[in-house]
């Protein structure tokens, strides 16, 4: 869907020709800057919104005059803006994402429940109908057999149905597993961004993961992919996981310029990595960062599965 939203009422003529004119600039053209095109009253002013996705342009209209004489500060709220505007619509597509991840965390959790405690019930009843039925000698009538046989049945029909419910409920037994589809999805759409290949390898089970470490990771994977996309001028990135039997392993990767220990503290670029570095000490983990100016960047983070399992880390 194309529209545009003016801080001031333009004539739809106008409106038209602004949307063509953003439409016609290509993803090349919005990574370059702003971009200025003649219009009737002056001149308009983009410059592209992308975080994980493309969402758009923000620009400006004004007399070429004055736009001319004012042309750094013009650019420079345009980025301002640019920026603002990637970070809100990224909130906004990564708490999509949390939400789907605790939509399939509580499917998981109700099937299990019912698996537990319907089921086993339903099971109890159904030997117990049947333990009836051979030790009944009292009851001698057909009727009343055939009663009990019937019983029997209809709750092995249940267990079936019970069955099938659980199958469609559980995201486990479809063997649909969110969080990797989710980590799948944003990686290929900032491949696609970026123009950098970018390629996943999980391993070994997710679905134990508490929702808060899977949150966790995604924002570990989200933030590390976008600083080397953003600073480390690389061409590829390697994203593997490895879920063990006692131990979580996630290791990213680049063939980027580096970056070396003093640089990665510092204020300018070191906000992502103090981000990051909170998240792995949230879960009693441990990270390790081998860079080196020229030979690209290696993060390294490991977790203990009781730390970051739903059973044993209590966040069910």
């Amino acid at each position: 869907v194309s529209c545009l939203v003016s801080a001031k009422r333009l004539d739809p003529d106008a409106e038209d020709s602004l949307v063509d004119m953003a439409k016609s600039l290509s993803p090349d053209t919005g990574r370059k800057g702003v971009t200025v095109r003649p219009i009737d009253d002056g001149l308009a002013a983009f410059i592209e919104v992308s975080g994980i996705k493309r969402y758009g342009f923000v620009g400006l209209i004004m007399p070429g005059d004055k736009y001319r004489q004012e042309k750094e500060e013009c650019e420079a709220n345009l980025l301002l803006l640019s920026k603002l505007a990637a970070t809100f619509f990224d909130k906004i597509e990564s708490e999509s994402i949390s939400n789907e991840l605790a939509v399939a965390d509580e499917q998981d959790r109700i099937a299990d429940d019912i698996h537990d405690s319907v089921i086993q019930r339903l099971f109890a009843s159904s030997c117990f109908a049947h333990d009836t039925i051979n030790k009944w000698n009292e009851i001698s009538e057909d009727a009343r057999k055939e009663q009990l046989i019937l019983i029997a049945k209809n709750i092995q029909s249940s267990l079936k149905d019970l069955r099938s419910t659980i199958y469609n409920l559980s995201s486990k037994k479809q063997q649909v597993e969110r969080f990797k589809e989710s980590v799948r999805d944003y990686l290929r759409d900032m491949q696609r961004l970026s123009g950098v290949d970018i390629n996943l390898d999980v391993k070994g089970e997710t679905g134990n993961i508490s929702l808060s470490a899977k949150k966790a990771l995604y924002r570990i994977i989200t933030e590390c992919t976008g600083n080397a996309v953003r600073h480390a001028k690389c061409r590829n990135i390697w994203v593997s996981m490895n879920v063990s039997e006692g131990r979580t392993f996630l290791c990213i990767r680049d063939d980027g310029i580096g970056l070396a220990a003093e640089k990665a503290e510092s204020e300018e670029k070191g906000l992502g990595l103090k981000n990051v570095k909170n998240l792995v000490r949230l879960f009693n983990g441990t990270i390790k960062i081998n860079a080196a100016d020229g030979l690209g960047t290696v993060i390294e983070i490991e977790f203990m599965n009781p730390d970051i399992f739903k059973d044993l880390a209590g966040n069910g």
